[in-house]
């Protein structure tokens, strides 16, 4: 795993560092499903596909944790690895396409719910590698 959390009041603020934009949003997203349940207990029995169209980065960050929130609370879906991730900028649209291997939320012990993914503190950082920091509401 490379994201961590950071102490923050009330919420969870998540960073993550990898070596390629694709790469740390798959993270993000693992470190979300891993503040409700623990990853490395799901079992893969079933995929969870994800597309996302954004203006920006940051917003395509806020839109695909958002849509994870979603999806586990109307599907109940919750991931546990990532099998593909893509993020391509066509004209001015960055979009995503993601699968994750996962299962039904409910078949596992939680310690926690995720409420909403925000803006606060959100950065992307570019150099040798990216680092993501953002929020989400718990």
């Amino acid at each position: 795993m490379t994201f961590k959390y950071l102490p923050h009041t009330a919420d969870k603020k998540i960073h993550v560092v990898a070596k390629d934009l694709a790469t740390a949003f798959g993270e993000a997203a693992l470190a979300v499903y891993n503040i409700m349940v623990d990853i490395n207990s799901i079992k893969p029995k079933e995929k969870g596909i994800f597309e996302i169209e954004s203006e920006s980065k940051n917003s395509l960050l806020y839109d695909f944790i958002d849509e994870i929130i979603f999806a586990i609370d109307t599907r109940g879906f919750i991931g546990c690895k990532v099998e593909h991730i893509k993020i391509d900028k066509i004209d001015d649209t960055y979009q995503l396409r993601a699968v994750f291997v996962g299962d039904n939320y409910s078949n596992y012990d939680t310690h926690g719910d995720v409420k909403a993914m925000t803006y606060n503190e959100m950065e992307i950082k570019e150099d040798n590698e990216i680092e993501l920091t953002f929020v989400v509401d718990v």
